[in-house]
């Protein structure tokens, strides 16, 4: 049974910690996409995360609910990401939200809310 996490404006927040010199993800669609389509680039550059990942092999759909990918894991690696909609794809669960709300997820230091 496929599942679908659709979060719309609700807050997300995100383990990462510490400090980075990157610059904030613009909340925009067109930002928020492009930096989604940085992902594999970035996942490749992480040997660690890809060991951890080495059992994962899955097809799901991820992104902000304008504009979400197709993307195709196997063994931890993205072999494939494609814009949606891809005609007869078929994926095993969804990770969806408003721009704006993946913004704040994909922020270089995301609010702790502890002052």
């Amino acid at each position: 049974m496929d599942r679908t996490i659709d979060h719309g404006d609700e807050a997300m927040s995100s383990e990462r910690g510490g400090q980075s010199t990157d610059a904030p993800i613009s909340s925009s669609a067109d930002a928020v996409v492009a930096a989604f389509a940085a992902i594999p680039a970035l996942l490749a550059r992480d040997a660690a995360l890809t060991a951890r990942g080495r059992w994962l092999d899955v097809d799901c759909l991820l992104g902000p609910n304008t504009q979400p990918f197709h993307v195709t894991i196997r063994a931890g690696q993205i072999v494939d990401m494609a814009r949606a909609p891809v005609l007869m794809r078929s994926w095993r669960f969804a990770y969806r939200a408003t721009p704006a709300a993946f913004a704040r997820l994909l922020a270089a230091t995301p609010a702790s809310g502890v002052a």
